[in-house]
């Protein structure tokens, strides 16, 4: 409920006395489109304006940005071994 709360930019009380079938509603629209997940992007932010400072390529940190190289688990598993994290 915290999720579809901060999606929709309303208090979870709010959500609380939402219609039952409106919440159902939303709960399946969660489980097949998913809601957006807004740690992960400010996180991922972070992590951008923080290595763009320090002068990082787009690619040192976002592997799937890296055209022609190594994504997800590969990349990770790569720079975990060179010890680039």
């Amino acid at each position: 409920m915290h999720r579809l709360a901060i999606a929709l930019g309303v208090t979870v009380a709010s959500i609380l006395q939402m219609p039952a079938e409106e919440l159902r509603a939303w709960q399946a629209f969660d489980r097949q489109a998913g809601l957006p997940d807004v740690a992960a992007q400010w996180q991922r932010g972070l992590l951008i304006s923080a290595k763009a400072s320090a002068g990082s390529k787009v690619d040192d940190f976002m592997p799937l940005m890296a055209w022609n190289k190594p994504t997800g688990a590969e990349a990770l598993l790569g720079r975990l071994q060179r010890g680039q994290i």
